[in-house]
């Protein structure tokens, strides 16, 4: 994963997850990393209302958008289109 990505101040929010290099569409960014929780917390992805994953990896820093640019496919981080070097990483929390 870090040939892929580097965290860094964001615009967004916070830090951010930014693409090292140029990455093309449909690719496999790495896999998502954590401990599982039930408790509220930063880095907590909520998988259900009840069960949530505290993330550990460089994936915790990947912000909100509802135009994104990553998905995920499981605990899978894949890209939606192509990505310029530089380009924050995005996927959509799922708020309503």
């Amino acid at each position: 994963m870090a040939e892929y990505v580097y965290a860094a101040q964001s615009p967004i929010h916070g830090k951010g997850l930014f693409a090292a290099i140029d990455i093309s569409e449909d690719v496999t960014l790495g896999r998502l990393q954590g401990m599982p929780t039930e408790e509220e917390g930063t880095y907590v992805l909520w998988l259900s209302r009840k069960v949530g994953l505290e993330l550990t990896n460089e994936f915790r820093f990947i912000n909100h958008s509802s135009d994104p640019n990553c998905a995920l496919t499981g605990l899978d981080v894949v890209t939606l289109r192509a990505i310029a070097q530089h380009e924050e990483l995005t996927h959509d929390y799922g708020w309503e």
